[in-house]
């Protein structure tokens, strides 16, 4: 399994926020206190995707997460309009969620006409939320950017990751203090994606140099 995958979050709970309110609108959009639409934007990397893709399986509940639960990307949506959304949300609330919700990554791909179709759906249709991701907000239509709670997503600062990265190394057998783990990490530029590149040369290193060790001695 690659490690990326093996330590993937399971909860937002791994889910390391540089901003606190951010990490408040997250949890509370999961639990169900806040029911509107999100857009998270921010540069690669800093964790929109596995939010939306977290937030979305805890919203569903266990019983609806199977009911295509996978994001749609906008630049490989093959349908002229929604009623693909409108149909996963009826079949998630069939199966017991509370609302339907979908996930919509990089929806600045969506052409403009696309988009506004998007805002008049959101319009149309309140049985449903979409958590939508994008690299460029620029690119989202005003209109549509009105109708979600925008909230930027922000690369956390080495300090910030030392606790994510030293609970992934102890599931590699790597005990690590806090400052050590600081240390480990300097140099580092803070993507979540380069972390876990990051740790795995740390952890194939390690673990090298002591197959290295026990065949010497």
């Amino acid at each position: 399994m690659k490690f990326e995958h093996k330590h993937r979050p399971q909860s937002l709970a791994d889910i390391i926020f540089a901003d606190p309110h951010v990490a408040k609108v997250a949890h509370e959009t999961a639990l169900g206190h806040r029911d509107n639409h999100l857009l998270m934007h921010g540069q690669r990397g800093s964790g929109k995707s596995e939010t939306a893709r977290l937030i979305q399986q805890e919203r569903l509940g266990p019983d609806a997460q199977s009911i295509f639960a996978e994001p749609m990307h906008a630049k490989t949506y093959e349908h002229d309009g929604f009623d693909l959304i409108l149909t996963t949300w009826n079949w998630q609330i069939m199966a017991g969620a509370k609302m339907g919700c979908v996930v919509i990554d990089e929806v600045d791909q969506f052409s403009t006409a696309m988009q506004q179709k998007l805002r008049a759906f959101v319009d149309r249709y309140t049985m449903g939320l979409i958590i939508s991701t994008t690299n460029n907000l620029h690119a989202v239509d005003q209109p549509f950017q009105d109708r979600c709670r925008c909230v930027k997503v922000a690369y956390p600062s080495v300090s910030q990751w030392v606790p994510r990265a030293q609970a992934i190394l102890a599931r590699e057998g790597i005990e690590l203090t806090a400052a050590q783990t600081q240390g480990l990490l300097n140099g580092f530029q803070n993507s979540g994606r380069k972390l876990m590149d990051w740790l795995e040369d740390t952890v194939f290193e390690i673990k090298q140099s002591h197959v290295n060790l026990n065949h010497y001695s």
